[in-house]
């Protein structure tokens, strides 16, 4: 199973709510938050073939296709590129915002504020927030202006440093999830990587989840 202690934490955080999905891939996250009972899923993927798969995925299941954006989210609003391996034809796990890399393809990206996305009477009804956006998810927190000032939970993907800048202030504190089965406060952001994996962390313990209110 993908990830599964930060799923059940997702889906018990979503029930009722706003949720939003950065870096959604083919929409494991987006259908666990509408099949949880989220009243609404804003949902980013910036992937072209990923996106394609998502629509596809969450219109199989009959849910709305309304929350759906292509393109990526950041601390302003642009036209950037997007990093991936190889060719473009099948589903990619880790495209990068904005970097360089001859071995690599580079595909035009639209890039957006999540603020701007989402209308502002909605802000203070996201519930929870989750950010698989490798490289860029200090300017995705960045990009959510206000809206933090709700303090939704989150969830990020933790890869590299810099992401307590962001939320230090709020008063958010942290918990590392550990897919082989626990949930455990730490002090930081700091990814944990003794294993040197490609992307700047260990994927038993990815993710961290974010709250003023603790677990729920």
């Amino acid at each position: 199973d993908y990830e599964p202690v930060t799923r059940a934490l997702w889906r018990r955080l979503c029930i009722g709510g706003l949720a939003i999905d950065v870096g959604s891939h083919s929409g494991v996250f987006t259908l666990d938050a509408f099949r949880a009972g989220a009243r609404g899923v804003l949902t980013i993927e910036p992937h072209p073939i990923n996106y394609a798969r998502l629509v596809m995925n969450v219109r199989f299941n009959n849910f709305p296709v309304s929350g759906l954006f292509y393109g990526a989210a950041g601390d302003e609003n642009k036209i950037d590129h997007l990093l991936v391996k190889g060719g473009v034809y099948v589903c990619h796990a880790a495209g990068r915002v904005g970097l360089h890399n001859v071995n690599g393809t580079e595909l035009p990206v639209r890039v957006v504020r999540i603020d701007s996305l989402l209308q502002e009477d909605l802000w203070g009804e996201v519930k929870v927030v989750k950010i698989d956006a490798e490289n860029l998810t200090p300017q995705v927190l960045k990009g959510m202006g206000k809206i933090l000032d709700h303090k939704p939970d989150l969830i990020v993907e933790s890869t590299a440093d810099g992401l307590d800048e962001v939320l230090g202030h709020l008063g958010y504190k942290y918990w590392l999830i550990r897919e082989s089965g626990s949930i455990e406060p730490v002090q930081d952001l700091k990814p944990i990587n003794t294993t040197e994996n490609y992307n700047g962390t260990d994927e038993d313990c990815r993710n961290r989840f974010c709250s003023v209110r603790g677990l729920p």
